[in-house]
């Protein structure tokens, strides 16, 4: 039987405890948005807005779209992921330019995430209504309170 030294036992009781505590900060970041999954729907006008999200492997992956008749307006992928215990969204336009924004504010019903730096939207803002309807809000840099013009109410369709 091997001998194992006090500074060995150490290292093993470490590494399992940092093993641990990253995989509790990756349940709690999926727990945190297990709700999103799915297909949501909804309209702005005559235009149809879409967004689709699914879990894979170590983030949530999405796309969104707004469609008007059989022409799609506007698209892009999108994702959630935690970057050392920091949550960010993450979008990539069709054009392949991709814009990042930090979690500020996560609590029970409420999904903030801000980019100061970018002009529109500055704050994504997701608002869990129901288990079936969200309302998704765009702030503009600088704005302060919601004006209500740049947010939109989805519904789960799957």
């Amino acid at each position: 039987m091997k001998n194992i030294t006090v500074s060995g036992l150490l290292v093993i009781i470490i590494s399992i405890g940092i093993g641990c505590s990253n995989e509790n900060e990756a349940s709690k970041f999926r727990n945190n948005y297990r709700w999103l999954v799915g297909k949501w729907e909804g309209r702005n006008g005559q235009v149809k807005l879409v967004e689709r999200w699914m879990w894979n492997k170590n983030r949530f992956e999405g796309s969104g779209f707004e469609i008007d008749g059989v022409d799609t307006l506007f698209s892009e992928k999108i994702f959630l992921e935690s970057f050392d215990g920091t949550d960010a969204y993450i979008a990539i336009m069709n054009s392949g330019r991709m814009t990042s924004f930090q979690s500020v504010q996560v609590d029970s019903v409420t999904w903030r995430f801000e980019n100061p730096d970018h002009n529109f939207p500055s704050i994504i803002q997701y608002t869990q209504e129901s288990d079936s309807t969200i309302t998704v809000s765009l702030f503009a840099r600088g704005e302060t309170a919601f004006r209500g013009e740049h947010s939109y109410q989805l519904k789960r369709i799957k």
